[in-house]
């Protein structure tokens, strides 16, 4: 048992080649941060890395987390194991991320896995029904040696789907094929699932993510500060921490903020500003994903309309993309409640956004300016 605050090497996937997240982009590293509080997340991970552990792991001895994942035994596991929690608590990161160690593990020649958002479970089994090609389709599933579906209390609506995924579920359990499963709140508890799917997640090991503790956020803002380039002492970036409790999009917003109000591109920042910064933040908290919408709509000289439909002109996406990215970063509000905004987008399309244009902000100069101005606007001047 690793006792304290660590850090799990997983990936941050912005796509894969499986259905669903798919974009053919290379996952980036982004560690997952574990404190006392989420101290389930470890024997999950050590469930999952009994699975296929072999020599060509990605995974580096020498991290600090290393002896998490080398004291299971592959007959230990349990199955499937479900992630649960708010939005902004990592539920799909650490899913995805352990689903691509799986690939990485695994000849993606001689092995087949599956990751998806359960709206699209439901998707491909509406295809598959009306190219009367079910039985093949379930054939196909059963098929599958790893799954992993995000979201499965989106499925609420489609008891159909839902039974479906029982069967699936209780094929590849017996087959001993590795399942994860994030909800948003605990499957015995979660309104809409059956009771048999309920029962069946609930008979893995399901993971309650909290909130992340004072040690684990400052743990976070130190790294998101140190990817971001962003110039602050310690003790500044543990003030941060201090200031801001709730899931890490709600840091990682008070830290951007404070990043570009105080110009850490350009220069150190210290707690002292740090601590004048949060006296005059409040006026900031007001902003809404609306009037960050309307602004970029102005900047780019677009309808809102335009902006928050369905176009797919490579114009509109760019401004979209900037527009989910800093709604993320400068107001608390879920991914789901972006979602709604921009035309009622699911979480894994709002996520799928975020991750792109993040992806690309290291390699272009001029968007990375675009966003940051946009950012000094946002964060400056009232914005109706």
């Amino acid at each position: 048992m690793v006792s304290g605050v660590y850090q799990v090497p997983l990936k941050k996937m912005i796509g894969t080649t499986r259905p669903s997240y798919v974009t053919g982009e290379p996952a980036l590293a982004w560690p997952f941060t574990v404190g006392p509080e989420n101290l389930l997340v470890e024997p999950a991970i050590q469930k999952w890395m009994s699975i296929g552990h072999n020599k060509n792991s990605c995974w580096d001895d020498s991290n600090q987390g290393a002896s998490v994942y080398q004291s299971a035994h592959a007959n230990q596991w349990a199955n499937p194991i479900v992630f649960c929690g708010e939005s902004g608590l990592g539920k799909t990161h650490l899913a995805l991320g352990l689903a691509e160690i799986w690939f990485e593990q695994h000849d993606p020649h001689r092995t087949k896995g599956l990751v998806i958002a359960a709206p699209d479970w439901v998707r491909l089994l509406r295809e598959a029904i009306g190219d009367h090609r079910l039985a093949q389709w379930r054939d196909d599933c059963r098929n599958y040696e790893m799954l992993v579906i995000d979201d499965v209390h989106l499925l609420h609506r489609h008891q159909y789907a839902q039974q479906h995924l029982m069967v699936l579920i209780d094929d590849l359990v017996t087959q001993g094929a590795p399942i994860i499963i994030t909800s948003s709140g605990d499957p015995i508890q979660q309104s809409g699932l059956l009771p048999g799917l309920a029962s069946r997640l609930a008979s893995g090991l399901t993971v309650h993510l909290k909130q992340p503790g004072l040690a684990a956020r400052q743990v976070i803002a130190r790294e998101r500060a140190l990817r971001r380039g962003w110039q602050f002492t310690e003790s500044a970036t543990n003030r941060v921490a201090v200031a801001v409790s709730g899931s890490v999009p709600v840091l990682a917003a008070a830290l951007a903020r404070c990043a570009t109000l105080l110009g850490a591109n350009q220069r150190t920042i210290h707690k002292s500003q740090v601590d004048q910064y949060f006296q005059t933040e409040d006026a900031m908290e007001r902003l809404s994903v609306g009037q960050i919408a309307k602004c970029i709509a102005r900047y780019f000289q677009l309808p809102l309309s335009r902006l928050v439909g369905r176009s797919r002109r490579k114009s509109v996406v760019l401004a979209r993309s900037i527009a989910v990215y800093l709604s993320r970063h400068l107001t608390p509000s879920t991914l789901e409640e972006i979602g709604q905004f921009f035309g009622g987008r699911d979480h894994s399309t709002i996520l799928h956004s975020y991750n792109r244009l993040e992806s690309r902000l290291p390699d272009e100069p001029d968007l990375r300016s675009n966003v940051a101005e946009l950012a000094r606007i946002l964060t400056t001047h009232n914005t109706n």
